[in-house]
């Protein structure tokens, strides 16, 4: 008996891993909400194994050694197995679905705040300096405030969710947001940033992008690329730039930076 016990336990964690790995495939292996979520598909995968013997316990309460064999594998232990595996399945996918992705994405999506409210800060200095004309601080202001617009639209839409957001649903409010933001009306505002501020708009640009991305990483949303900035494809900001843009904004390097 101590060989099929250890062989249904065995049964059990394997098939937990497997729920595990198709339900939350962006939490990384081996970590600790990875060990959390196979600790939730063994118990009520567990329940499903134990789960004629419940029914046996409840067919004859009163009876301490109740019969073994035919009774038990009638439809009253299917319907308990069937039940246990429904519920098992549900939770497992909402629970590890809905609560342990949007949390992520709603912080994702306050690191792309993060960074629209940072470059809006720097237009007064940037034009004070030299660096931006006062057309630059234009056009890329309008750009700036569109991109504060939609990212109030997809975080509302995000927190209408709630934590029983699925995945899916998760993934529209980011596309949304991620398509309106590099529309071609938008990037038009890009286009006519003059040569001598194309570099630093890009840096900002980039930052927007990568965190953009990054939220959409975590519920398979679309990736998007980094637009033009100027006539004429930009220099890639250095990773150093980017480094000192995450220091100022006080960034896991986990963003992308």
């Amino acid at each position: 008996m101590l060989w099929k016990q250890a062989l249904k336990q065995a049964v059990s964690s394997a098939c937990a891993v497997v729920i595990t790995n198709f339900v939350d495939s962006q939490t990384p292996v081996w970590s600790w909400p990875w060990f959390r979520h196979i600790l939730i598909g063994i118990f009520f995968l567990t329940l499903l194994n134990e789960a004629r013997y419940w029914k046996q316990w409840a067919d004859s309460p009163d009876d301490p050694n109740p019969p073994q064999g035919g009774a038990m594998k009638g439809m009253g232990s299917r319907t308990a197995g069937t039940a246990a595996v429904i519920v098992a399945l549900t939770l497992t996918t909402f629970g590890l679905s809905g609560c342990q992705q949007q949390p992520k994405v709603v912080a994702a999506l306050n690191v792309v705040g993060q960074i629209l409210t940072l470059a809006q800060d720097d237009l007064p200095t940037l034009q004070v300096t030299g660096v931006l004309t006062a057309a630059d601080v234009t056009n890329f202001g309008n750009w700036l405030a569109a991109g504060q617009t939609l990212l109030g639209q997809a975080q509302g839409c995000v927190n209408g969710l709630g934590t029983g957001g699925t995945a899916k649903s998760l993934a529209a409010c980011v596309n949304t947001f991620a398509t309106g933001l590099l529309s071609p009306a938008e990037q038009a505002q890009l286009r006519i940033i003059s040569p001598g501020a194309q570099k630093k708009v890009t840096l900002y640009v980039t930052a927007v992008v990568l965190a953009v991305n990054f939220t959409a990483q975590i519920i398979a949303a679309t990736q998007v690329t980094t637009p033009t900035v100027g006539t004429t494809p930009a220099p890639v900001p250095s990773t150093q730039e980017l480094h000192d843009l995450r220091i100022r904004l006080g960034l896991s390097p986990a963003y992308g930076y």
